[in-house]
């Protein structure tokens, strides 16, 4: 399961657009940055929620993965779209059946609470990160 966070949805301003195709690197920075940040939301979510899975503890696994990982997607060589995923928390999201044959209900944490807080964080994370690789 993951989050995609959209310029074009979660972030409308014209400056970005330009921003994009005058200065491609510069705009892959600023999603890669706005990635970051999400990530940062999601690890706190799951800490608020008491979940068994301690992501901020246990940044990575035994094998070295990322326990959540961001990748930034390009169209034609400008970056659109974060993609925010978070394989420990598929096992929550959609509930899962129990060793006694009943069913957990899911947690809806990435689909759900994320969603719903990055449609108000986006935009602070978007100008926080123009600040930082642009300047002022």
């Amino acid at each position: 399961m993951a989050v995609i966070i959209d310029t074009d949805v979660n972030f409308d301003s014209q400056d970005f657009t330009k921003l994009q195709k005058e200065f491609p690197k510069a705009a892959f920075a600023i999603m890669q940055s706005v990635g970051k940040g999400t990530r940062g939301v999601l690890s706190s979510l799951v800490d608020g929620i008491g979940s068994p899975v301690n992501l901020r503890a246990y940044p990575k696994d035994k094998l070295g993965r990322f326990t959540i990982s961001s990748s930034v997607s390009q169209k034609s060589g400008i970056a659109s779209k974060v993609r925010i995923t978070s394989y420990p928390l598929n096992l929550f999201e959609f509930g899962r059946r129990l060793r006694n044959g009943s069913m957990e209900p899911g947690k809806r944490i990435i689909t759900g609470d994320l969603t719903n807080k990055m449609k108000t964080k986006a935009p602070r994370l978007f100008s926080r990160a123009i600040d930082k690789h642009m300047g002022d």
